[in-house]
């Protein structure tokens, strides 16, 4: 039973961390979106990706722990000690979701916005194109 207990215990603390490192994920994200760094975005949601199937895999060995636990006739419960630093990961995780989320779907407004402008001007854009190249033409041409 002792062995179990630690074994739960170190797959809590291992899911802890996970977790904070996912906020220092969507940290990324957020700072990569606002400053429109695309790759680092890119690096960001490739590392919560992968976290995430970690916190996957990390949850599936808690249930196994849990399971066995039970098989055996006896009860692993969270420790009491990692309670208040799971409560608070979680809270900040969830925080940051939201942020993420939000400035996420700002973001899809503008670039929407954006095209959106430049398809009802791109006829005055591709004229002012036309004449800026057909005058440099006619002036190459007087030289």
């Amino acid at each position: 039973m002792i062995a179990e207990t630690a074994r739960y215990r170190e797959l809590q603390e291992q899911k802890i961390g996970l977790l904070e490192a996912l906020c220092d994920a969507l940290i990324a994200a957020k700072t990569a979106i606002v400053s429109c760094k695309i790759q680092e975005l890119e690096e960001s949601l490739n590392a919560q990706w992968s976290l995430c199937a970690q916190l996957q895999a990390a949850d599936a060995e808690l249930r196994g722990v849990q399971l066995q636990e039970a098989e055996a006739g006896r009860d692993v419960a969270p420790d009491e000690e990692l309670k208040p630093r799971w409560q608070r990961v979680i809270e900040r995780v969830q925080q940051l979701n939201k942020e993420q989320k939000a400035l996420t779907e700002r973001s899809r407004r503008t670039v929407n916005i954006l095209l959106n402008a430049l398809q009802t001007f791109e006829g005055n854009y591709a004229a002012a194109a036309l004449k800026q190249a057909s005058s440099g033409v006619a002036t190459q041409e007087h030289i």
